[in-house]
């Protein structure tokens, strides 16, 4: 058997498509079902049964695939550390963040490595922390970068970044007009919250049980799933948000919002670089997280 036909099955087992694994792989569908036909006079098995318009992996094909997938691994792997070797920094990174990184932080850094590094691609996606996390541990995702630690037995967790959140609120509200405001008057307004599995909403959600109060004793207005939403909301009128600062400057900066501390409460967290506790990252990750990690002061 050879990786091309391993890639391919590989394809067709996560999409039950012939057609649509073959446009992923950039060849015909004929030559994908040849490999296919070609693998299964190998093995002396079939590998898919069809169910209706469905295409479903046989007991054969679901043992295959689980091997199928380490041999393709192994093979990138080997690439890159002969690259690593021999000082060529080539290959593609997977890197999934939650919304403040991915949106207002993470960029500038993309944009420098890959100025130095022209040969690598870096392929980013967003999502709140809680998924983030679990692709990362399901192996879509080489590394992430995330708000709050949740699963600490699958994965590392190295300190990136301090987040400073504050309390936003339209720059007409006229609580926005004081520096400060009392743990009341913060109790009372309405509140719009991002959903579950964020990390800036367990951040909230920590901070308030340390002095005792639990998150739906606040006013809770509006949860929305992204941070572009809850700002958009705050503009409107809709009601005040615990945000971070980075995410507001451009609205402070032109007096469509103003943000203000609470008295008693510190809304601070930090942002985590994370990698998978037991599967081996790639050199070329490794090197980029020490990019990361390194650069983190100046940009």
């Amino acid at each position: 058997m050879t990786l091309e036909q391993l890639r391919s099955f590989i394809k067709i087992a996560e999409m039950e498509s012939f057609s649509m694994a073959a446009n992923a792989v950039h060849l015909s569908q004929p030559s994908v079902s040849c490999q296919i036909i070609a693998l299964e006079k190998e093995l002396g098995t079939k590998l898919f049964d069809r169910l209706g318009k469905r295409i479903v992996l046989t007991k054969a094909g679901e043992i295959l695939l689980q091997h199928a997938g380490i041999m393709v691994e192994s093979e990138k792997k080997a690439r890159l550390a002969i690259n690593d070797i021999l000082g060529i920094r080539k290959g593609e990174i997977k890197l999934g963040s939650s919304n403040i990184p991915g949106a207002y932080i993470l960029l500038p850094f993309i944009q420098r490595f890959c100025k130095e590094n022209p040969c690598v691609k870096i392929f980013s996606s967003i999502g709140d922390t809680l998924s983030i996390a679990q692709e990362v541990i399901d192996g879509g995702l080489d590394l992430g970068v995330i708000g709050s630690k949740i699963n600490e037995d699958q994965l590392l967790y190295f300190d990136f970044i301090e987040d400073v959140m504050a309390l936003a609120l339209n720059a007409s509200h006229p609580l926005a007009q004081k520096t400060s405001i009392s743990l009341e008057e913060f109790l009372a307004l309405p509140f719009i919250i991002r959903e579950e599995g964020s990390g800036s909403r367990k951040a909230i959600e920590d901070e308030l049980n340390k002095k005792g109060i639990r998150l739906n004793e606040l006013n809770i207005v509006f949860q929305l799933g992204n941070t572009e939403a809850i700002k958009q909301g705050i503009k409107a009128g809709l009601g005040a948000a615990v945000i971070s600062l980075c995410a507001i400057l451009d609205e402070v900066k032109f007096g469509l919002m103003r943000h203000v501390a609470v008295e008693g409460l510190s809304f601070k967290r930090k942002f985590y670089i994370i990698l998978h506790k037991t599967r081996s990252a790639f050199p070329l990750v490794e090197y980029f997280k020490g990019f990361l990690l390194e650069n983190r002061q100046g940009l």
